[in-house]
């Protein structure tokens, strides 16, 4: 995820203002814009993609299709801490409620989520959160074949113990830091016979709240704030049916409301080649390759330059099963002193099968990557998964998962490894 110039930062607010009353849909580039949230290692589980007997039909309130459901599970991790030494271990219990609202229009489109993220912790009470995310999507018509689509998000949550590569002091403070996010991107996508063209802008704003150590020193974590800007362009051509390469450029700019422990402000761009495809129906996805560059203001970090990619590939070998290899390469942003981020690739594979009707299995493996610039710092992550669902009915399923994480790392003090075992169930209407 790469933020805009100033030129592109005015394209995307001014779309925004007047696409007020639209929203997006992520198949506009067939990518999550945001793909932040998920624990490094851990893969997410995917049943509910492709389970249409098993979806949740909601009700209707006007134009509009409405979808609560509540999901709850017990989890017990190993370390959650996320230390190679005098690991702790406690059960979490998670409620996550959830509201969705979707227009059923024949033209343009608008859709709201608001999901809540409550978590107790029974013996480290301190570790305890209540996170919230609410999303709009939408898009306007406004002829055939030019749309404008938008995503825009705002969260409250918490850096989790695993994520150490975000925090400062981060087994000293008292609670897991917290922190607001507010995202939009607004595209204007063409899309003639062949030739489809889309332009975007994106903004992100990143604040954090004050905390303490655990002696009740005050931690300002003010100098965590920043803003990203970014916009990108992609233009793809279908040479044939289920084969339609393309090229794209993004170009970013990344603003710190202080320049204190160190300055971090930076510029950069993106330049990749790519195709979206579909093989016998079998296959299909899209992947992209290039070349990265993140430039930055202090000359003491210079840049992160670099093979860049992104990539999604499914594969159906038999009507019940499903393969999932995907992958991506980013520049991270991190506040570790001595460094002005890391440079992280990933890949990841998970399996889906469908064992009876009413039962699904899924496996999943992940490597992760991170190479940090100006400091001797690789960290390699192995993750792995297993879990099962089983559909009581449309309404109801229970599942029950493991995860599993390790980080080997070649600075001293930052391996560690991790299992989480968790039962659950989801309700919907």
């Amino acid at each position: 995820m790469k933020p805009v110039t100033r030129i592109g930062c005015c394209f995307c607010l001014s779309v925004l203002y007047w696409a007020i009353t639209s929203a997006s849909h992520a198949e506009s580039t067939g990518y999550d814009y945001d793909n932040t949230e998920q624990p490094i290692g851990y893969n997410n589980m995917t049943y509910e993609r492709w389970r249409p007997d098993f979806f949740e039909p909601g009700f209707r309130a006007g134009s509009f299709i409405i979808r609560p459901e509540i999901n709850t599970e017990t989890t017990y991790d190993d370390n959650i801490y996320s230390t190679n030494q005098a690991t702790k271990h406690d059960i979490i219990v998670v409620g996550a409620p959830g509201l969705s609202a979707q227009s059923d229009w024949s033209t343009n489109a608008l859709g709201f989520n608001v999901t809540g993220d409550l978590g107790r912790y029974l013996t480290y009470k301190t570790e305890d959160y209540n996170d919230m995310k609410a999303e709009t999507t939408g898009r306007l018509d406004i002829m055939e074949g030019l749309y404008l689509s938008e995503y825009g998000k705002y969260t409250y949550g918490h850096l989790s113990r695993l994520d150490i590569h975000e925090e400062l002091g981060n087994a000293a403070v008292v609670t897991p830091d917290i922190y607001t996010e507010m995202f939009n991107r607004v595209s204007l996508t063409r899309d003639l016979t062949r030739i489809t063209a889309m332009l975007s802008g994106e903004i992100r704003k990143v604040s954090y709240e004050n905390n303490e150590t655990t002696t009740g020193t005050p931690v300002n974590n003010t100098v965590q704030n920043y803003t990203q800007y970014g916009t990108d362009l992609k233009v793809g051509y279908e040479m044939s049916p289920g084969f339609k390469p393309f090229i794209r450029s993004e170009v970013n700019e990344i603003r710190y409301e202080t320049m204190l422990p160190q300055n971090q402000n930076s510029k950069g761009y993106t330049v990749d080649i790519g195709s979206e495809f579909e093989v016998t129906g079998a296959i299909n996805g899209q992947f992209y390759i290039g070349y990265l560059n993140q430039i930055y203001d202090s000359a003491a970090f210079g840049s992160i330059s670099g093979v860049d990619y992104e990539g999604l590939i499914t594969w159906r070998p038999t009507a019940l099963t499903k393969v999932d290899i995907s992958g991506q390469r980013a520049v991270n942003e991190t506040l570790l002193v001595g460094t002005p981020g890391w440079l992280q690739s990933t890949g990841n594979l998970t399996i889906t099968h469908q064992l009876l009707r009413d039962l699904m299995l899924e496996a999943g493996a992940s490597f992760t990557n991170d190479n940090y610039e100006t400091i001797s710092r690789t960290d390699n992550i192995l993750g792995g998964s297993l879990g099962i669902k089983y559909f009581l009915n449309r309404n109801v399923a229970l599942k029950s998962d493991y995860e599993y994480m390790r980080d080997n790392s070649t600075q001293t003090g930052m391996s560690y490894k991790d299992n989480r075992f968790t039962i659950g169930f989801s309700f919907g209407v």
